[in-house]
Parts: structure tokens; C-alpha cells; sequence
């Protein structure tokens, strides 16, 4: 996707104030919709701006006007892409400030396991560091059950992780076998 590539390369040559203005200022952002938003958020991470990335995503899911209206995708939506998803769970684990935990957890039950959707593993160990952050063992374990009960299941419905955050949605519909990583873990 050529969106998030721009947010990619922006990133990394430190744009990510200027991605955010775009965003929120530019006519574009409606025609660009939640890619652009996960591009914004792309580049945020890229710059380490973790706190920016985990704030425009908060902004897209409380304003469905921010970056277009919703994310669709085989027949189905929803207001927020799923690479902002993962890549809200990625901040998260990386972000400064302590608390995301329990919004981590809505995210990984809610979207990736209820869903059935792909998680890649840079999210998924953010999940684990905000439990670590915040000594939320109870979440943790949790995921331990989720994992156990998960492993070795073939279901096509059932959650998985990928390699790259890029990879949620490219295979999301080719996903890997549950609880598993398409390079196995």
C-alpha cells in the first residue's frame, strides 16, 4: 500500500508532526481514509513517538471523521484499520507511560482473538510488555490460557501472528495456523 509506504519513509526521515497535520488538517484525509491513519500512526512509531501513535489512534476511534469513515474489507467493516490496531498495541508496550494494559487486553480479545484476526508478533509482545509495565499478571495469564487452548487448532476462524504489522491485512485471510507465527515462534 502505497499510503503506508509514504507514512514509512516519513517516519523515518522524522516527519511524524507533519503526518499528524496532514491528517487532521488536510481535504485528503477523508478521500485517504483509515490508511492514511495507520500510515500517520506508521511513522509516529518509526520515530519512537509511541505516545503520538497510541494518541492518533485514540483520536481515529473516538472521531470516525479522522482518516474516512471505516475500514472495509471482504464484505465486512470497521472504524478502525487493522494495522492501527496493531500498531496501537505495538505503542502501547513501548509507550512511557504505565495504565495501557487493560486497553491492550480489550484490543487483543475484542479484535484478534473474538475476530479471528492476525496480530504480529512486534503487537503481540507489546501486549506482554504493557502487562509487564503495569504487573498485570492476571492479563497475562490470560493470554498464557488463550495461547494453550488456541495451540494446535486449524480453524481458518481462529486468530494467528505474522512477522510484520504490514502482514495483518495482506494475509489476513490467509491466516496461519492459531496461536501460532506463519515462521512459528
Amino acid at each position: 500500500n502505497y499510503v503506508l509506504a509514504a507514512g514509512s519513509a516519513l517516519g523515518r526521515a522524522g516527519e511524524w508532526k507533519g503526518c499528524i497535520n496532514y491528517l487532521r488538517t488536510s481535504d485528503d484525509s477523508e478521500k485517504l481514509g483509515q490508511a492514511l491513519v495507520a500510515a500517520t500512526m506508521l511513522a509516529c512509531v518509526e520515530c519512537l513517538e509511541y505516545d503520538s501513535a497510541i494518541e492518533v489512534y485514540r483520536d481515529s476511534a473516538s472521531n470516525p471523521s479522522l482518516g474516512g469513515s471505516e475500514w472495509q474489507y471482504g464484505g465486512g467493516y470497521d472504524i478502525i484499520h487493522p494495522i492501527s490496531r496493531d500498531l496501537a498495541l505495538r505503542a502501547m508496550g513501548r509507550s512511557a507511560k504505565q495504565g495501557w494494559s487493560s486497553q491492550a487486553m480489550k484490543i487483543f480479545r475484542d479484535h484478534v482473538v473474538d475476530e479471528g484476526e492476525l496480530i504480529s508478533i512486534d503487537a503481540f509482545l507489546g501486549l506482554v510488555m504493557t502487562f509487564e509495565r503495569d504487573s498485570e499478571w492476571n492479563h497475562a495469564l490470560d493470554v498464557l490460557n488463550i495461547l494453550l487452548k488456541t495451540q494446535g487448532s486449524e480453524s481458518k476462524d481462529m486468530w494467528g501472528i505474522v512477522s510484520d504489522s504490514v502482514d495483518v491485512i495482506s494475509v489476513s485471510r490467509e491466516k496461519p495456523v492459531s496461536g501460532t507465527t506463519s515462521n512459528s515462534l
